[in-house]
């Protein structure tokens, strides 16, 4: 429903304009359909709700699609009946501040886990941070995680990631600024500060947030990030993932904190119930910076992701423990592993001896062929790596 007396269906293919007969269509409880219309797109039918029988905002609602019998029918532009028939949803009357039709995206169903098949709850997060200016631009962050950007000049090699700890897990929500701010930014209270790295230094940064979210079925979620400086959304696993391909939602380039009327929501449309993922990229050139991820549930209520109360968010799967590969490249040694296992950090230690020390090695991976690669200098006596994930 986008209003009381209007529910916009979308369906998967174009239409023959005479499915638009409200005689196709049933909602219960108690709708009374006053006409349909065809939308802008031929895949769009709107249903026009008799004035005596509004929608009422918190009640469920179960809708029947029928093919041809007593009337003409639900149908493709080739006369195929919708299959099943009768195809039968329930949707939730929500109520939202503006119309969300034309941007609504339908959230793929492809790489959907089932509900219950992830226990952690939380966001797998990864930071790199270089030691010269970065544009503010989503593109550029995307190749700045990637490593191939922000290079030597001298080698061609990544820079180092100047951050302490480049792997993450945040267990409760995300909301961060910096550690020289007080207060809160954005919509959500209780900032905390950017993880991982040493204090007061939050310049020339990009990261990655990735998660799963539990989404209820044939329900609109109205989400946002409010960032400082620009971000992306995207409906993927991971870096390798085709589905980055789809971008849910962006702003890029530089900015300070949106206040309030300058949000940039995203409507998504839930097919069925299941763990949806998500990947978020943010970037931070210079001055402020802050980021947050939340949804608006209603005209003026705004929960963060993995609030209690709010979307539960779970950290992705791990992937099959990772093999490293050591191949010495003249004075180098080149350490690699499959992009699959993003979630996994390269540590290293130049003694076995206990008590054993390891530490994130700053060199910093490129993202090519399938594969994780870090060059080494090989100027050390001895030096042990492993791959780690957080627990």
């Amino acid at each position: 429903g986008v209003g009381a007396d209007r529910v916009v269906l979308l369906f998967n293919e174009p239409l023959d304009p005479g499915s638009a007969d409200p005689f196709n269509f049933d909602i219960q409880p108690g709708i009374l359909l006053a006409g349909a219309e065809m939308g802008p797109e031929p895949t769009r039918i709107d249903l026009l709700v008799d004035a005596s029988t509004p929608l009422v905002v918190g009640t469920s609602y179960t809708l029947s699609a029928s093919g041809p019998g007593l009337s003409s029918g639900v149908r493709d532009l080739a006369q195929n009946p919708i299959d099943p028939d009768p195809t039968v949803v329930t949707f939730l009357a929500q109520d939202t501040t503006t119309n969300d039709v034309a941007n609504l995206v339908i959230l793929p169903t492809a790489n959907m886990l089932p509900v219950g098949s992830l226990s952690q709850r939380g966001f797998d997060q990864r930071w790199v941070q270089v030691g010269v200016s970065i544009p503010n631009d989503n593109d550029f962050a995307e190749a700045l995680l990637a490593g191939l950007e922000a290079l030597d000049a001298a080698s061609g090699l990544p820079l180092p990631n100047l951050v302490a700890h480049p792997c993450t897990v945040e267990t409760n929500i995300i909301n961060y600024h910096r550690s020289s701010d007080t207060g809160d930014f954005g919509r959500i209270a209780g900032d905390v500060v950017f993880p991982g790295r040493p204090s007061g230094s939050e310049e020339n940064i990009a990261a990655e947030f990735l998660m799963y979210l539990e989404l209820e079925p044939h329900r609109m979620y109205r989400l946002s990030v409010n960032s400082d400086d620009g971000y992306r959304v995207m409906p993927s696993r991971g870096p390798d993932d085709p589905a980055n391909g789809v971008i849910l939602s962006e702003f890029n380039g530089g900015r300070g904190s949106p206040g309030p009327g300058a949000d940039i929501i995203f409507p998504v449309a839930v097919p069925e119930a299941g763990l949806y993922p998500i990947r978020l990229i943010w970037e931070q050139g210079g001055g402020g910076a802050n980021v947050e991820f939340w949804e608006q549930t209603g005209p003026s209520t705004y929960v963060a992701v993995n609030a209690a109360g709010g979307i539960p968010a779970y950290r992705p799967p791990a992937p099959p423990a990772p093999t490293l590969s050591v191949v010495r490249d003249g004075a180098n040694v080149q350490i690699s592993w499959p992009l699959s296992a993003i979630t996994y950090c390269l540590v290293g230690t130049d003694s076995l001896d206990a008590p054993i020390t390891w530490a994130p090695v700053a060199a910093r991976a490129v993202q090519a062929n399938g594969l994780n690669t870090v060059t080494i200098p090989a100027d050390q006596a001895r030096a042990y790596y492993q791959l780690v994930r957080l627990p």
